[in-house]
């Protein structure tokens, strides 16, 4: 995975530099020219824990809301932390995950795990960029 053990950095989007959970997908977006393509936008004026509404709704303008039980490697899963819907990850073949994990001392990176069922029942929702399929 090209963007796995990039840096932990809040509200930045280039692999192998930093990223945050949000910045992974709108860091791919760019690389295959999706961005331009349905003018995906990119908000920077958020907290570190983002808000919630802002988020679904963004996800919502700009990707294809899909059952989460209907996802496929490659779509965006959108997943409750801290008491609210707030993360986000690509799911990858063989039940695994890529994204941007901050760790409580403000250190972290982006990691490839597989998604147990801790993970799971985390997922809130799921997207699929839009033509892509």
């Amino acid at each position: 995975m090209r963007w796995e053990h990039t840096p932990f950095v809040h509200q930045a989007r280039v692999c192998g530099i930093g990223a945050d959970c949000i910045g992974v997908p709108i860091g791919v977006a760019r690389t295959f020219g999706y961005d331009k393509a349905v003018g995906f936008g990119d908000h920077r004026n958020y907290q570190r824990s983002p808000n919630t509404e802002e988020m679904q709704t963004l996800l919502t303008r700009y990707l294809d809301p899909i059952n989460k039980k209907q996802a496929l490697p490659g779509d965006l899963l959108h997943l409750w932390f801290l008491q609210r819907p707030q993360h986000v990850g690509f799911l990858l073949p063989d039940n695994m995950i890529l994204h941007a994990k901050e760790e409580r001392d403000g250190s972290g990176k982006v990691v490839v795990h597989r998604i147990d069922d801790w993970w799971w029942d985390r997922v809130v929702s799921a997207y699929r960029f839009r033509g892509l399929r």
